[in-house]
C-alpha cells in the first residue's frame, strides 16, 4: 500500500514541478513582451512582480523537490520517476543558477540518479556537461561546487562524459580549486579520471596544473603523497610536454631527492614515466650511479628497486659505460639471482630486469662482460624452465605502457650477447 501510495504521490509532485516550469517559460515570454512595448517605470513594476513570483515558485519547487529525492530511495519509485522524465525536469531546473540552494537540491538528486546507467545516458543525450561547466566556471557557492565536482567524478567513468568534461572548458577552473581545501581531493580524483586518456594529457599544459601539484608534492613534508596527488603526477609524466614542465627549475632533481629520502616508489614511478621521454632521457645521466647503487642497496623493497631498474632501463640510446657501472655498483650478484631457473624473483622483476640487459647490451663492453658472466645461459635456462613464463613476460610487455620499444633493445641484446658467445 506504501509502494502505491508513493508511485501515486511522484506522478502528483512531478506534475508539479512540470507546471511550474511551463509557468516559468510562459513569464520569461511575457516579460520580453513589456520589455519591448513598456516604459520604464511600468516595466519595474513588471520586474518586481517577476522576481516576487519566481522566488515564492522556486520555494514551492525546493519542497517539491526534496519530497521527490526522499521516496526515491525506493527503487521502484526511483523507476517510476526516470520513466515520468525526472532526469530531464532536473537539468532544466539547472539554468535557474542565481539560485544556489535550489542547485543544490537538484544537483544532489542528480548525483544520486548518475550512479544508474539509463539515467546517465539520458542526462549524456540533454547536454548535462554544458550546463555544468557553468556552475564550475561561474558558481562561488562552495557547496554548490562541491556537490557538483562529485557529480562530475560520478560522470567521468562514461567515455564521452569524460571527453565532454575535458573539452568543455573547466579545465583550467577545476585546476584552480586544487588548492581549495574543501574541493581538493574530488577535484584531484577528477583530473585524474581526465588524465587516465592520453588524448587528454596534452590539456594540462595549457593550464597551471604542473606548477601547483609540483609544489604540493614537493613542499609536503609527510614521508607519504596522498595518492590523488601522485597518481595524478604519475599520469602527467606520461606526457612529454607535461614532462618537460615538471622538469623546469630542478624539478626532476628535486624528485629524485625526494623518492631517495623517502624510499618512495610512487614519485619514483613519476619519475619512470619521464625517463621514457627520448628529448628527456639525458637528464637522467648524472643520476645512473645512485639508481643502480639504489637496487643494490634496497633489495627488501621490491617496489622501489622495480621502478630503479625500470628507469635505467629507459636509458636506451645514451653513451653510458654500463660495464663500468656494473663493475662499480656491483650490480652482477643482484641481476644473477634474480635469474635463476628456480624463479628467484616475480614477473615484473623479471621483466625489468630483461629489459636492462638489453638496455646494456647495447654498449659492446657490457655485452661481452655479462656473456663472460654467464648470464645469456641464464636467459636461456629461464625460457626452459617454463615456456609459460615466456608467454606471461609478452602478456606483462604488452600491458605495461610505454614499453614497446624495449622489445627492439631486448632482441638486439641477444644479438649482442650471441656476438661475444660461442656455443
Amino acid at each position: 500500500m506504501a509502494a502505491v501510495n508513493n508511485r501515486n504521490e511522484v506522478i502528483i509532485k512531478m506534475r508539479i514541478v512540470e507546471t511550474e516550469i511551463a509557468k516559468f517559460e510562459q513569464w520569461k515570454l511575457d516579460l520580453e513582451k513589456k520589455r519591448s512595448s513598456s516604459k520604464q517605470k511600468d516595466l519595474d513594476k513588471v520586474m518586481a512582480k517577476f522576481e516576487m513570483l519566481k522566488k515564492k515558485q522556486e520555494q514551492l519547487m525546493r519542497v517539491t523537490l526534496y519530497l521527490l529525492l526522499n521516496i526515491s530511495e525506493d527503487e521502484k519509485v526511483e523507476v517510476k520517476m526516470h520513466n515520468k522524465g525526472v532526469v530531464n525536469l532536473l537539468i532544466t531546473l539547472l539554468d535557474r543558477r542565481d539560485n544556489p540552494d535550489l542547485l543544490m537540491l537538484v544537483v544532489s538528486f542528480l548525483k544520486k540518479l548518475s550512479v544508474h546507467k539509463e539515467n546517465k545516458d539520458q542526462m549524456k543525450q540533454l547536454n548535462i556537461i554544458e550546463k555544468l561547466a557553468k556552475l564550475v566556471t561561474e558558481s562561488k557557492h562552495e557547496d554548490l561546487m562541491n556537490l557538483t565536482l562529485r557529480l562530475l567524478l560520478n560522470l567521468s567513468f562514461d567515455t564521452d562524459l569524460r571527453q565532454g568534461i575535458a573539452k568543455s572548458g573547466m579545465l583550467s577552473a577545476l585546476v584552480q580549486l586544487i588548492g581549495n581545501e574543501y574541493q581538493h581531493v574530488t577535484v584531484l580524483l577528477l583530473l585524474y579520471q581526465i588524465s587516465v586518456e592520453d588524448r587528454f594529457k596534452p590539456l594540462f599544459t595549457s593550464t597551471d596544473c604542473i606548477p601547483i601539484v609540483m609544489r604540493l608534492l614537493l613542499e609536503n613534508p609527510q614521508e607519504k603523497v596522498e595518492l590523488e596527488l601522485i597518481a595524478l603526477c604519475i599520469n602527467l609524466a606520461c606526457n612529454v610536454k607535461n614532462a618537460k614542465l615538471i622538469c623546469d627549475n630542478k624539478g626532476l632533481k628535486l624528485l629524485m631527492k625526494r623518492a631517495f629520502k623517502f624510499k618512495d616508489n610512487y614519485v619514483l614511478k613519476m619519475i619512470r614515466n619521464i625517463s621514457q621521454h627520448s628529448s628527456l632521457k639525458h637528464l637522467f645521466v648524472d643520476y645512473v650511479g645512485d639508481l643502480a647503487k639504489a637496487i643494490k642497496n634496497n633489495n627488501n623493497e621490491d617496489d622501489f628497486v622495480i621502478e630503479c631498474i625500470g628507469i635505467l632501463g629507459n636509458m636506451s640510446g645514451l653513451e653510458i659505460d654500463w660495464a663500468l657501472v656494473i663493475q662499480k655498483c656491483d650490480l652482477m650478484p643482484f641481476i644473477d639471482s634474480k635469474l635463476t631457473s628456480s624463479g628467484g624473483a616475480e614477473d615484473d622483476m623479471l621483466l625489468e630486469i630483461v629489459i636492462l640487459i638489453g638496455t646494456m647490451a647495447t654498449d659492446a663492453d657490457c655485452a661481452k662482460l655479462m656473456a663472460d658472466l654467464g648470464i645469456i645461459h641464464k636467459l636461456i635456462e629461464l625460457l626452459n624452465y617454463d615456456w609459460c613464463w615466456a608467454v606471461e613476460l609478452l602478456l606483462l610487455q604488452k600491458k605495461l605502457q610505454r614499453q614497446q620499444q624495449h622489445i627492439v633493445d631486448e632482441v638486439h641484446s641477444f644479438e649482442q650477447l650471441h656476438g661475444v658467445i660461442s656455443f
